[in-house]
Order: C-alpha cells, then structure tokens, then sequence
C-alpha cells in the first residue's frame, strides 16, 4: 500500500516512528519545527502537535521510548531536542559539545553502546564520532 501525504513543512530532513506506530515525527530543519503527526490517516495531518525546535536535523529513539531530534545552530543553541512517552519536548544543551561550524553539520545520530561504553547518542560531525552519554541527556 502506497501512501503520500504532505505536511505543511519547509525543509523536511528526519522522520522516526514512536513505538507504538501511533504517530510520526518529521523534523523540520528550516521551519525550526518538529510536527507529530497521528499516523491513521493522511486526513489526520490537521491534528499535528507542532514543536518549536533550532534547525531540527536527524532522529533516534532509546530504548524507553523516548525520541532525540539533533538540532543545528550558533554555539548558544541547544543540541538535542527529547520528546518522551508523553510527546512533550525538551532542550537539551550540552557543556564541552563540539562547535558545528558554519557548513559543518551532523550528518546521522544513532542511540546504543559500543562495547563497555555507556549508552549515549552517537553523532557523526564532521568527520568525527562524538559521544553523548544519555546520564547527561536527563
């Protein structure tokens, strides 16, 4: 089964399921917003929740069911925004981040364990892997 459908977004860059297949989050970058949207129909799209967010850039989900979006912006921007079980959003501004320079954005953030390392959001800046550590995400 096919199924297209358009919400109102201007630069649509992530889209992630939570985990019960009840909505999609569609992050969009240059309209500084993440749309919810209620995944039953495409008719549902009218009853979005709609989140501001800085530049909202790519997804991942732990294993709580809690949702990050990377953000992208000027130094004082925060870095993460986590939407939890209850789809409310929150900032998240990290010390000692890595500056994303102008043309240098995250390019894919994944949420896991390597080897005996805590679990964190792993981002690809750059060329480089930085580690979040989620005990610091809370």
């Amino acid at each position: 089964m096919e199924m297209t459908f358009i919400p109102p977004i201007k630069w649509a860059v992530g889209i992630e399921f939570d985990d019960n297949n009840e909505f999609i989050f569609v992050g969009d970058c240059n309209g500084k917003k993440l749309f919810i949207i209620p995944y039953k129909s495409p008719d549902y799209v009218d009853e979005s929740i709609v989140i501001p967010s800085n530049w909202g850039q790519y997804f991942t989900k732990d294993e709580h069911g809690n949702i990050y979006l990377s953000m992208h912006g000027p130094e004082t921007f925060p870095e993460f925004l986590v939407v939890d079980h209850n789809l409310k959003g929150n900032e998240i501004n990290l010390k000692k981040r890595p500056y994303q320079a102008e043309g240098i954005h995250k390019k894919a953030i994944a949420y896991g364990q390597h080897g005996s390392n805590e679990k964190g959001i792993y981002c690809i800046i750059g060329n480089k892997i930085y580690i979040y550590p989620v005990n610091k995400i809370k």
